[in-house]
């Protein structure tokens, strides 16, 4: 299967200028596409980390959008329908595979791995995003994928634990190179280094496995 990234500014997207907006960041799948006299509907799942009062502000932004047409939130956890028009076909072509969720950051830009058998698919999708979202192909290639799912993207997370990973996403913990460490993480977040370390990596040993469907070993 010919797989590709792709890296595009989201200010002219609906939840990439939202992210911007908000400094959130989300991650997310489109889970089924329907086209409808002129427009594409576009269901989608996805998860935020950030504290309740910044989910309530999200949740009050996007079912005043026109082109939200459903919208459900609980604990982080979203549900929605969006209305594109049909100039994104490209991007949602029944060939195209998402093979990882789509990461939304808080500066607006978006990351998508899509697949397809066919690299003309990709081509139309990087060209497209190109044009309007002033796109980035990171890499093309012909591979066998080794692992797809869509996961369950909710595990429970106390306050404190959706609040240090979404920190330590948002000011590049997980980038290569890392961006920053946990001592300066600790400052951000307002604690001792400890205590945030604890924070971060009780929410690890719940996202980790729970991406995987694994139990952790007592």
């Amino acid at each position: 299967m010919w797989v590709s990234k792709v890296i595009l500014k989201g200010d002219n997207a609906i939840l990439g200028s939202i992210a911007k907006k908000l400094s959130m960041n989300f991650i997310g799948y489109p889970i089924s596409i329907y086209k409808k006299e002129e427009n594409i509907n576009v269901c989608f799942v996805g998860h935020t980390f950030a504290r309740p009062e910044k989910i309530k502000e999200l949740v009050e932004v996007l079912k005043k959008s026109e082109r939200i047409l459903n919208f459900e939130e609980s604990n982080g956890f979203f549900i929605g329908r969006i209305k594109e028009n049909t100039e994104l076909n490209s991007m949602y072509e029944e060939n195209i595979v998402y093979a990882e969720p789509v990461l939304i950051k808080d500066d607006g830009t978006e990351e998508w791995m899509i697949g397809s058998w066919e690299r003309e698919d990709l081509t139309k999708f990087v060209d497209l995003v190109e044009k309007k979202y002033h796109g980035k192909l990171i890499n093309i290639s012909n591979r066998k994928i080794n692992n797809f799912s869509i996961m369950s993207i909710n595990p429970p997370m106390t306050e404190n634990q959706k609040e240090a990973m979404n920190l330590a996403i948002s000011n590049g913990y997980y980038s290569y190179p890392r961006k920053i460490d946990l001592k300066q993480l600790s400052k951000i977040f307002g604690c001792c280094y400890s205590t945030y370390q604890s924070h971060l990596r009780k929410a690890e040993l719940k996202m980790i496995p729970f991406a995987f469907n694994k139990k952790i070993r007592k």
